[in-house]
């Protein structure tokens, strides 16, 4: 389940002092009068001071999208929830929920990462069998894929499609190497780039395929958990290698 609210800022315009004005709007055109004498300093302070009385206040909204997971006291999903069984606060203020969404029904944004580092060499074609099928069953038709590779760097092998064939024929086209593994690197610019590209009512999903090893990445692993939740993202790692699963 998703919840959508609308986070709203306001921008107050203040006189010399600090104290907020009124904001005033000047709907009448004034023709300018040629004159031949320059204004003076007295005049051009004047004419600021009433220039700067038209500021008007600016008010901008954002769709902002919190995924959320309701269970009761058994563990059990709780279903048949509206707007006003949740209560959110953004520093304190609360804030107006808009609408829930259910999981099946919200668009998905899915970003795929694919270790093709030295260290899974031995295992690639299984990995890629398995994001193959995965993305056969996980697909819908209003849902958006992007694919990246895990190797020195990373690299972006297919940019954001809805085209689901297109996705697998990018997962198809990629090769093995035996390249280091810069892992964090990879996660933080592909939440980046699903930040950039990702509608802001879409559910948005990292999921990455590799042994979880990283030994090439310049991005500190708070700097990568930080790039995903600062755009609401959630992220997953499949491990290849038995007996071990990251997230």
């Amino acid at each position: 389940m998703v919840v959508f609210f609308f986070l709203t800022f306001s921008l107050v315009p203040t006189n010399a002092t600090g104290q907020a004005r009124r904001p005033r709007w000047v709907t009448k055109k004034v023709e300018p009068v040629a004159s031949q004498s320059k204004p003076t300093a007295a005049k051009k302070k004047a004419s600021s001071s009433v220039q700067g009385q038209h500021d008007a206040i600016n008010l901008t909204a954002n769709l902002v999208v919190v995924p959320v997971s309701v269970t009761d006291a058994l563990g059990h999903p709780v279903s048949d929830l509206k707007t006003e069984d949740f209560l959110l606060e953004e520093d304190g203020r609360p804030q107006q929920v808009i609408a829930l969404g259910e999981p099946g029904e919200t668009p998905l944004e899915l970003a795929l990462l694919f270790d093709v580092s030295g260290s899974v060499h031995a295992r690639f074609h299984f990995q890629q069998q398995a994001a193959l099928q995965f993305l056969n069953q996980v697909y819908k038709p209003d849902n958006a894929v992007s694919i990246f590779s895990i190797g020195l760097e990373p690299n972006l092998v297919q940019p954001r499609t809805t085209d689901r064939e297109a996705a697998m024929r990018g997962l198809i086209t990629i090769e093995p190497t035996k390249e280091v593994t810069a892992f964090l690197d990879a996660v933080a610019e592909a939440a980046q780039y699903v930040g950039r590209t990702a509608s802001p009512t879409d559910r948005r999903v990292l999921v990455v395929i590799s042994d979880g090893e990283d030994t090439n990445s310049d991005t500190a692993h708070s700097m990568m958990c930080s790039a995903c939740s600062s755009r609401t993202i959630a992220s997953s790692t499949l491990s290849i290698r038995a007996g071990r699963r990251f997230a």
